[in-house]
Formats: C-alpha cells, structure tokens, sequence
C-alpha cells in the first residue's frame, strides 16, 4: 500500500506539472480528483449490487416456474395412477359375488406354476456363454430374483469348474493361467496399471532371442539357454536419473542387462542374489531389483538396478516365479510410493509422486540422497 500511494502522488505530481498549475489551485485539484474517485468507486457498488440483485431476482422467477411445470407433471402422473386404482377397485366390487371362496387360490396356485415353469424355461433357452468372463444372465421377475442369484452362482462354479478341467490336458494354457493368478494376487487393487494388463496375454520372449545366434553364444557360456522374458528396456542411472536402452533378458537362472547393439552382456546377476523388487502405487512402469550385496562382484558393489519396462507387471510376475522356484522360499514384491535403493554401497530414498501435467514418460531426478519420480 505505500509504495502504491507513493506511485499515485507521482502520477498527481506530474499531472500538475503537466498542466502548469499554480500552488494556490494545488488544494482544489486535489479535493476534486478525491471526490472523482468517490464518486466513481459508489457508482460500481451500485451498479454491482443492482446486477446482483436482478440476478438473484431472475433466478428466483425462474425457479418458480421449472417447480410449477415439475409440480404439473407429478399431479398429472398421480391423477393417472388414482384412475387405474379407482378402476381396479371398481372392477374388483362388480365381479366380488361371482368368484367363490375358493376360486382364488386356485387361480393363484395355478398362476405361480405357470410363472415358475414360463421362467425355467426362459432361463433354459436363453443361457449364457460358457465362458467363465461372461457377466451376462437372462433378466426375470422379482418374484424369483432369489432363485435367478442361487442359479446363476451355480452356473458359474459349473463353468469354472469345465473349464479347469479342459486345463488339465493343455499345461501350456494351465501355466498361463498360474502366472496370470499371481499377478491378480500380487497386483489387483495395489497397482494402478494392472487392470489395463488383465485382458493382454503374456508374451515372455517378444525379443525372440533364443533364435537370436550372438545370444545362443552367451547362453552356451553362461549355460543357462532358457529366457523366460526378453525385451528393450530403459535402464534409469543410480547416480543421475537419466536414462539409456538396454536388453533385458530374464532366464531361469539370473537377468542379464545387454547392449541392444552388440548383444554383449552388461551385467549378469543371479536370481539367487536378486533380494526383493519394487515398484510404486501409480500408473507407471518403473521396477527396482534389490541385488544382496556380498561384496566381492563388481555389479554387486553397484547397487540396485532401475528399469523402466513396457510390460512391467508380466516382468515383475515372471521375476517372482521364477525367484521362488530358485531361492524355494517366498519373494518379496514391494509395491509402495517410497522405497530404498543402493547406489554404489549408499541408500537413497526413491520416492513416486504425480505429476502436475500428463507426461510421456516418468521423469526421474536425483539430488544427493533422495530420487524423485513424476508419474
């Protein structure tokens, strides 16, 4: 406010200046712009406060007439339910002395039969797929809504339990289906980008590597020839946050981080040696592999390594199957917006925020102990 009064009597100042004006006159010109200025600041409290007032006038005028036009409608419709009752009633007394005693309930029995086998038979004819997704289920009277529920869940156990056994014959589609129970179990209502994954079949080798020659040689020296997963991958820097692509290839034995130009391997690490993973909460597709540090190998002095996968929930489901049947003890899957990695034999504290904006990509950056991530 003092520097805004300050600016004001120079602009006063100048305009005297301006004009050539006399110290007598200096008073007068003073008390006019102050009264100018009060005048002009009660004429915008008026004018604001009559818009206002038409505006809520307006409102209210027309609130009255869209609740005489809805109080029309529910008069006409009550005027429409009280003929049907009044005729009903009518019909009812008229044709009371011709109907014996017992001719009700035997009109009522008869007609319960007729709706229970008219339902059966509807139901009969119009059953849904045997698929055990599908959600569909022939709609029915609210008299045997109880029955319609107990029915369907019967149905439904029928056709899981068809299908389970068209399994048994096929152990490809049965393995599928495990590692798909262990994503749901792992993943389901903990990962943001998990559901988006559920009706996508997994792939494991997309890279194709086992036909690949130059791999053939690596696995011949490393004997481990199986991949169980294989794609390109981007390797997030423990020290800078930046980021570089990389092969990642996960066989039955260990994960091999490779050059996608030469195919020479980076880095080979035991799954024997593979401690945890950990990813965050959000809809991103980061990964972190806690490696145990035994202190002899030079991956091992490292630290912890930081992917960022396209297929990141088949990775980490295919990773712990296969560490389990490894280490044959339980793996430990982290799924949290804040963890700890090693980088280099120190901890720094990895934590998942959302972004302000929709990005491309999750945006890493360190500064000294801590990584930040923007999803």
């Amino acid at each position: 406010m003092p520097d805004q009064c300050i600016v004001k009597r120079a602009r006063l100042l100048d305009i005297i200046h301006a004009l050539g004006m006399q110290a007598a006159t200096l008073p007068i010109v003073i008390i006019v712009c102050v009264r100018v200025l009060q005048q002009q600041r009660k004429f915008l409290a008026l004018r604001w406060a009559a818009v206002m007032f038409q505006a809520y006038y307006r409102g209210l005028v027309e609130r009255r007439k869209y609740n005489a036009i809805i109080y029309g409608r529910k008069c006409e419709w009550a005027a429409v339910i009280i003929h049907k009752y009044y005729l009903g009633w009518k019909v009812r007394r008229e044709n009371r002395k011709k109907l014996r005693s017992v001719a009700g309930p035997i009109l009522i029995r008869a007609a319960r039969r007729w709706l229970r086998r008219h339902f059966l038979l509807h139901l009969r004819n119009n059953l849904p797929s045997s698929s055990p997704t599908c959600q569909e289920w022939p709609p029915c009277s609210p008299l045997f809504s109880d029955a319609s529920r107990l029915l369907k869940a019967m149905h439904h156990e029928w056709r899981c339990s068809s299908y389970r056994h068209t399994m048994e014959d096929n152990p490809r589609k049965k393995a599928i289906f495990l590692e798909k129970l262990v994503a749901s179990k792992t993943f389901s209502g903990r990962k943001a980008c998990y559901m988006a994954s559920v009706g996508k079949p997994f792939r494991g080798d997309v890279l194709n590597l086992t036909d690949d020659k130059r791999w053939l040689t690596i696995a011949t020296a490393m004997n481990d020839p199986l991949v169980v997963w294989s794609d390109t991958v981007m390797k997030i820097h423990r020290s800078s946050g930046t980021s570089a692509p990389k092969t990642l290839a996960i066989t039955s034995k260990a994960f091999i981080v490779l050059d996608p130009k030469t195919m020479k391997a980076t880095y080979r690490v035991s799954l024997l040696n593979l401690q945890a993973i950990s990813c965050s909460s959000l809809k991103d597709n980061l990964v972190v592999f806690h490696v145990k540090s035994d202190g002899a190998s030079d991956t091992s002095k490292k630290g912890d390594f930081i992917f960022q996968a396209p297929r990141v929930i088949e990775l980490m489901t295919k990773v712990k199957r296969v560490a389990q049947d490894i280490q044959r003890a339980a793996f430990t899957v982290n799924i949290s917006n804040q963890t700890v990695f090693i980088a280099r034999g120190q901890e720094v504290q990895l934590n998942f925020k959302p972004a302000p904006q929709a990005l491309d990509a999750p945006m890493c950056k360190r500064a000294g102990s801590k990584m930040e991530v923007l999803v």
